[in-house]
């Protein structure tokens, strides 16, 4: 356990990323509040490369979305432009785990393979599934050009401390599961790495689908966003593959 001037100190940690802002980004979305044609065409044309890539052509591609901070007032320097293609997973196979792993393992190898940047901001891919959508705040369709559901400014309402005391218990974690990795305990820290990732995303999960509690703008997704800005979760990745390399060389 760590000793209390050890605890991270909740204020200490920097959320004013996450503050509202008074427009959408103006280098994406025009006066009207649509999308920029040419990122819309552009947008539409990566989905469809990396669609085209997995090879599924039976499958409908319902439709392809633009969703996150940066289609709403939360953006910041930190978002990324967040495409979902939606299909129904049945589709593509009754077995629904064996479909998730599947879309999982496509787009992390396509958005670390063939990164795109607009305007500054990565473009990330991701494929959901029509009957479990977990898509809140603004909706903006790429394939159709329109908004499926516009943001609402003031509808957001972020608690930045509660953000801040989630972000400093979940760093904390970290470092005290990390420290298992710095003293050698290698099938320990990677039993606890696993059990520690798991948890934040079953954690952030239920805060972005639990109702009437800001979805999106949920102190539980927010925190996670920002030990993932501070390079903690990388720390975890690294320290696991680390331990996997270990034991596969016998070091």
């Amino acid at each position: 356990m760590k000793a209390i001037e050890e605890l991270t100190d909740p204020e200490s940690i920097d959320v004013s990323s996450f503050e509202i802002k008074e427009a959408l980004h103006p280098e994406l979305w025009d006066s009207s509040l649509l999308l920029d044609k040419e990122i819309c065409s552009t947008l539409y044309k990566i989905a469809k490369d990396f669609w085209k890539d997995l090879e599924i052509n039976w499958v409908e591609l319902i439709d392809i979305v633009l969703a996150g901070s940066i289609a709403n007032y939360a953006w910041s320097e930190h978002s990324d432009i967040d495409v979902h293609i939606i299909v129904n997973y049945k589709q593509v196979d009754e077995n629904q785990e064996l479909v998730r792993n599947f879309f999982g393992t496509s787009t992390r190898r396509w958005n670390k393979y063939y990164c795109s940047m607009i305007k500054d901001f990565e473009v990330e891919i991701s494929v959901c599934d029509i009957d479990n959508l977990a898509i809140h705040g603004g909706i903006y369709s790429v394939k159709n050009d329109q908004w499926v559901e516009m943001p609402n400014r003031e509808n957001i309402q972020i608690d930045l401390n509660a953000v801040q005391k989630k972000a400093a218990i979940i760093m904390d974690e970290i470092d005290e599961t990390l420290k298992l990795y710095t003293n050698k305990e290698y099938k320990l820290a990677f039993k606890e790495i696993d059990k520690l990732s798991k948890k934040l995303r079953r954690v952030r999960k239920a805060g972005l689908e639990a109702e009437g509690k800001g979805g999106i703008y949920c102190a539980e997704n927010l925190a996670f966003k920002t030990i993932r800005r501070n390079g903690y979760l990388q720390k975890l990745w690294d320290a696991k593959e680390e331990i996997k390399r270990i034991s596969t060389n016998g070091d």
